[in-house]
């Protein structure tokens, strides 16, 4: 048989309640290799996944994992190994009967491997240094003939220059006829070709950093195969269902349904959305609206495929940019991300991976006339403090000052929902914002920033909507880690540090801060990009390093199970034994609210979850922007009409 286009093997772990596989792209890193070669056919792993799905009918669930930009084979699977084992330890009891896990592998390169994971100029068993070498003897051989031979004689000229240069100021001091004009020759002989060494120097070392190659990869390698993997389950769902069950399932096909949802890090959100974009149906009747731009009137459906319906997703720093979640004209993603039911964004002012390689490369590529057009979602900020004007009033506070310290308090969640005769739906650093207070809140885009002095809202206002149009950024729940912390014991000494940043708890973080975190992101000393995943250090001579113990349950509970159940599952957390306390205070304050008489059961507790899962999370140092829609549906079981 030809090569096939994906490679498919079981996860095997001690204790597997549930299904798990990893599936790699087997598109190489460069187009020269031949990374298909001598794997087996993956049909029948495909026809195992179906008959699972089939088998769970109204239960059968996907979780797609998709990692980002740099990241070794090796290191992804065992990746998806430890979620697997997160998964079962926490929500073993919650999760659906039909899950099924997927760890997805697009061909990621590198910029310091290892070991070769494949390549034309090095062999598996190379030492990294060799790799390295051979890394960058590729590149230079790649080289354009025109480049190639500028870098040449550059090099020839830059030396050249250089000693003739020294031997004419020789000639000066031994006060040599006309040796000055030589010397400015020669002088400019050298600096021209330095310009030009210079250059090609830079184009050779953006290529050994690999961003760019990786963004063709995940491009028009990662997307499209995921892209056939899905279409390829769904072929095989629908041809092993019985006949009587394929019918039911037209029937009642919101039902019968298998829900799908991503967890997307870094360039792997870009994975993910266009990979969604790709699958949604642009002939789905509800999704057709007018050819106006500012009268769409789409509704689009969740529905993709014939037996998939998009559920969740969650993105951890996504290397998309920061107006993903701005409606316009231009956001080619802005109709895909209405279609996920639950939508999740963890970001990091401080996550010098994205403020470094991300703004340089779209700086060549983003269509954008704006520095703003840089920015990527992964570093947007929440700023939920507010103030009190000179009438007393709480007001939003728009401008960031960098360097200048968090107001106490600024910590936790909010949300607003448009019925303003409910003050339970108000949760401000923890506590129930007074209701004379809630009309001086505005919408929550006024709370999301992408740089300090630009709250998202702005940048929104410039767009024309259409009528009662909602926004796509009030659609996702804002998970800002800037200032996460976890504790832990040193020397029996209990101590806190940082997971994504140095949690220095400012307004917005100063060039002196962002010099520091670079340094320490690159030594190793912190994990700026993906230590919302940390599983710690206890080495002391490797630095002791806390477990990303929150941020983990947060991020894989709420894929695996969505915000309700995450509520609640709390309860059955170690964490809840330490805010117990809390607990019982949150409890006697909303029970002092009459809106809390008219609740039922079922809402009163996930009033008094949210509250203290914003208690939690004020403690952690985390500012969560809720969704309205996720309130108003998952705690106070209502619904809020949507216009997409």
């Amino acid at each position: 048989m030809a090569a096939p286009l994906l490679s498919i093997h079981k996860l095997v772990l001690p204790y597997m309640p549930f299904p798990a596989y990893f599936v790699a792209s087997t598109a190489p890193i460069n187009i020269e290799d031949n990374n298909a070669k001598d794997i087996p056919d993956p049909t029948s792993l495909i026809n195992e996944i179906s008959q699972h799905l089939n088998e769970h009918k109204d239960q059968a669930e996907v979780l797609i994992v998709v990692h980002g930009y740099n990241t070794s084979k090796a290191d992804t699977e065992d990746w998806y190994r430890s979620i697997y084992k997160h998964l079962t330890e926490h929500y073993n009891k919650s999760r659906s009967e039909g899950l099924l896990l997927i760890g997805y592998r697009w061909p990621s390169e590198k910029v310091l491997p290892k070991s070769s994971e494949g390549g034309s100029c090095q062999n598996k068993s190379q030492s990294s240094k060799k790799v390295v070498l051979g890394k960058l003897q590729a590149a230079t051989q790649a080289l354009p003939v025109i480049l190639g031979l500028g870098s040449r004689w550059g090099i020839i000229g830059l030396i050249g220059g250089m000693i003739a240069s020294i031997a004419s100021i020789i000639a000066i001091a031994l006060q040599a006829s006309k040796a000055g004009i030589f010397l400015i020759i020669f002088s400019t002989l050298t600096i021209l070709s330095l310009i030009t060494v210079s250059a090609i120097f830079t184009l050779v070392a953006l290529r050994l950093v690999v961003y760019f190659r990786d963004t063709y990869r995940a491009t028009n390698f990662g997307v499209s195969d995921l892209v056939e993997l899905i279409r390829q389950i769904d072929t095989t769902v629908v041809k092993a269902s019985p006949a009587q069950d394929r019918s039911a399932k037209e029937e009642d096909s919101k039902n019968n349904r298998i829900k799908l949802s991503f967890i997307g890090h870094s360039m792997g959100g870009f994975v993910v959305t266009n990979t969604v974009r790709i699958l949604s149906d642009v002939f789905d009747s509800s999704s057709i609206g007018s050819l106006d731009i500012t009268k769409k009137g789409k509704k689009p459906s969740s529905f993709i495929g014939n037996v998939f319906s998009l559920e969740r997703l969650i993105l951890v720093s996504p290397d998309i940019p920061a107006e993903t979640i701005i409606s316009q004209r231009a956001n080619f993603l802005q109709s895909s991300l209405r279609r996920f039911k639950e939508a999740y964004l963890f970001s990091n002012e401080g996550d010098m991976a994205l403020r470094l390689a991300s703004p340089i490369a779209n700086y060549f590529v983003y269509p954008s006339n704006r520095q703003v057009g840089g920015y990527r979602l992964g570093n947007v900020m929440v700023r939920n403090f507010t103030e009190k004007d000179s009438n007393g009033n709480l007001v939003k506070k728009i401008a960031l000052q960098k360097g200048s310290p968090m107001p106490s308090g600024s910590y936790g969640m909010i949300v607003r929902l448009p019925d303003e005769n409910e003050p339970l739906i108000n949760l401000q650093n923890g506590q129930n914002v007074p209701l004379s207070d809630q009309e001086h809140l505005t919408y929550p885009l006024d709370y999301v920033y992408i740089q300090d002095q630009l709250p998202l809202s702005t940048r929104q206002e410039e767009i024309a909507l259409a009528p009662n149009q909602k926004p796509i950024g009030e659609f996702f729940t804002f998970f800002d880690c800037t200032d996460y912390t976890e504790k832990y014991l040193d020397k029996g000494r209990q101590k806190s540090a940082g997971l994504v940043s140095h949690a220095l708890r400012k307004q917005a973080l100063s060039f002196k801060d962002f010099m520091r975190l670079t340094i320490d992101y690159f030594s190793g000393k912190i994990d700026t990009h993906g230590g919302y995943f940390s599983n710690g250090e206890t080495n002391p001579k490797k630095g002791l390093k806390p477990e990303a113990a929150f941020t983990k349950l947060a991020i894989y509970g709420l894929a695996c199970v969505g915000f309700e159940r995450f509520l609640i599952e709390l309860q059955e957390e170690p964490i809840f034994s330490e805010y117990t306390t809390y607990y019982e205070q949150i409890l006697k304050d909303v029970e002092s609210q009459p809106v809390f008489l008219s609740l039922t059961d079922n809402q009163k507790e996930k009033v008094i979850l949210s509250h203290l899962l914003s208690s939690i999370c004020r403690d952690k140092g985390i500012q969560v922007l809720l969704s309205q829609e996720r309130y108003a549906l998952d705690v106070l079981e209502s619904n809020i009409e949507q216009n997409a």
